[in-house]
């Protein structure tokens, strides 16, 4: 018997869920439906901006 996870409402709070490990793919890809493309290139873009290293910019550089 499995054990079934309730779902958050929103597609944010699914996101998230999804993101954290607190849901599986298939819960999210049922839930997001045709979306799921879009999802998961937002998901993989997010891991390669994370991969890079934070630019060293000094913060009275930021507003030049």
């Amino acid at each position: 018997m499995t054990q079934t996870t309730e779902l958050p409402d929103t597609k944010p709070e699914v996101y998230d869920a999804l993101r954290a490990g607190d849901i599986t793919e298939e819960e999210a890809r049922r839930f997001f439906g045709s979306e799921w493309d879009d999802v998961r290139q937002l998901s993989n873009v997010e891991d390669v901006l994370r991969s890079q290293p934070e630019p060293e910019v000094e913060s009275d550089e930021l507003y030049r």
